[in-house]
């Protein structure tokens, strides 16, 4: 199986999730019937198979990768900048769902132009960068140390408490 079959299969089963997990996003555990099927709603009344800013910032990394023929953390900045801006990757055709750590980190990159422009506070160290994790280790499964380190430094493109989004990153691929 190639990469470009690896990054396919990954990118379908993150999507099949999140828009599965979609319905319940913000719900507390023990809420709500389990569900069984895709069938949309939740806060962002989504259609069936729609999903939410988790695929769409992977699928702007996968790109990235892609494109670049490697980690950039600028090219990776740039896309989500589009997808928050423009709704590029959006199931919806515009951004709809992002969380605070990342918006301020997007609208920090287009101000200072610096990649790494995860807020370093642990306090606003969400799970955000976790949910497009796959991709990088994904993409340097060949040489796993460096898959170590680019995903920490992925994680810290808009997620920079290192002790959290990033280190957890970086601890997931031990």
């Amino acid at each position: 199986m190639n990469i470009l079959d690896r990054f396919r299969g990954s990118l379908i089963g993150l999507a099949i999730g999140d828009a599965l997990g979609a319905t319940l996003e913000f719900k507390a555990p023990g809420t709500f019937e389990p569900i069984t099927n895709i069938v949309g709603g939740g806060p962002f009344n989504l259609k069936p198979g729609e999903w939410t800013d988790d695929t769409s910032m992977a699928l702007c990394l996968a790109e990235s990768l892609i494109k670049c023929n490697g980690f950039s953390a600028a090219d990776q900045m740039e896309r989500y900048v589009r997808w928050y801006r423009d709704g590029y990757m959006s199931s919806k055709g515009k951004c709809f769902d992002i969380g605070m750590t990342t918006r301020e980190s997007l609208e920090s990159f287009e101000i200072t132009g610096e990649p790494f422009s995860g807020s370093t506070d642990p306090w606003s160290a969400g799970n955000g960068s976790l949910m497009r994790l796959a991709l990088v280790p994904l993409y340097f499964s060949k040489n796993p140390e460096l898959a170590i380190t680019l995903s920490g430094k992925s994680s810290m493109t808009t997620h920079g408490a290192e002790d959290r989004g990033a280190g957890a990153c970086t601890l997931s691929q031990r």
